[in-house]
């Protein structure tokens, strides 16, 4: 599988693309909201405009379900007829445009280019409102998600792309057999199996693209049994009538739902392993991108992750 430019673009955007598929609203919205009861006054509505520096506020019931919104130009409109101290409820818009939690990203763009509005309330299925989504909301989720991206890919590039690392004692190869045992959960030591099992590739002058679709497969692996996997675990190699075999097995708690976990953007990694460039949720999408076959087993005893790279010619 010689991957054109064409791919390898192709590739990067399903990698973007699946932001918008797979992320929901809940991911970004902010909460709790700032609400009211029909009740307050406009005053009211206007002092906690004005300490948070916003320009709308959900109205509720009792029950917290949304019953209306009151907006800044509400607020400019009951002052210029010194209203100002009126029950909202007198003022308050109630064909309210708003957001399911459960909608997907690509939607909310949809709702503030079609109508305009730069802040919606989200609600959940019984209309309670659990959230607010502004342009600004959105913009930095993409561009969080987006920087995710970077720094995932960069990572991997900067550590397969130099061969850096030499064989030490925990590697043991024959001629067309390789062998790492993982023990570590110190992120910056991830990928070192798979920069050497790189290296094994190009002593047997295994053609570049093969190499490159190996390694990343390999790195992605190993930087699952270090962060999610207990950082234990092995990697077997093998080259078979020019086919690539590896075999990736970690002795953490298993994978719960491997479909949820295919999905792009989808990681049970911190914040500060994300910043560090780890736990983009590009893993096992990535390793599926790369290689030719791909099994993956999982138990509450750890995971097992078999993977076939062939040559084009093999095909």
């Amino acid at each position: 599988m010689n991957m054109n430019s064409y791919e390898k673009k192709l590739l990067k955007y399903k990698q973007y693309d699946s932001l918008l598929i797979n992320g929901r609203i809940s991911d970004f919205m902010s909460k709790p909201p700032i609400t009211l009861t029909r009740e307050a006054t406009m005053a009211d509505a206007k002092a906690l405009m004005r300490d948070n520096k916003i320009s709308g506020i959900p109205i509720v019931d009792v029950d917290g379900v949304l019953v209306g919104l009151i907006s800044l130009e509400n607020i400019i409109i009951a002052l210029e007829k010194q209203q100002i101290n009126d029950p909202i409820e007198k003022h308050m818009v109630t064909d309210v445009s708003h957001l399911m939690e459960n909608m997907a990203v690509s939607t909310v763009m949809s709702y503030l280019m079609t109508h305009g509005y730069h802040r919606y309330p989200v609600v959940d299925d019984k209309k309670k409102v659990v959230g607010i989504v502004t342009q600004g909301d959105l913009m930095l989720h993409l561009y969080t998600q987006l920087g995710n991206i970077y720094m995932h890919n960069k990572r991997r590039e900067e550590l397969l792309m130099p061969v850096i690392h030499h064989l030490d004692s925990d590697t043991k190869m024959d001629e067309n057999s390789f062998s790492y045992d993982i023990d570590t959960r110190d992120m910056d030591q991830a990928g070192k199996g798979s920069t050497l099992f790189k290296k094994f590739l190009q002593e047997r002058e295994v053609p570049v693209d093969e190499v490159r679709r190996a390694s990343i497969s390999l790195y992605e692996a190993e930087v699952n049994v270090v962060l999610h996997g207990s950082g234990k675990g092995e990697i077997k190699g093998y080259l078979v009538n020019d086919q690539i075999f590896m075999v990736v097995v970690d002795h953490g708690p298993g994978i719960e739902d491997i479909d949820l976990a295919m999905e792009i953007g989808y990681t049970t990694a911190d914040d500060e392993a994300r910043k560090r460039g780890f736990g983009a949720g590009l893993g096992l999408n990535n390793i599926k991108q790369y290689t030719d076959k791909l099994i993956i087993i999982s138990s509450s005893h750890g995971v097992k992750i078999e993977m076939v790279v062939i040559p084009e010619r093999k095909k």
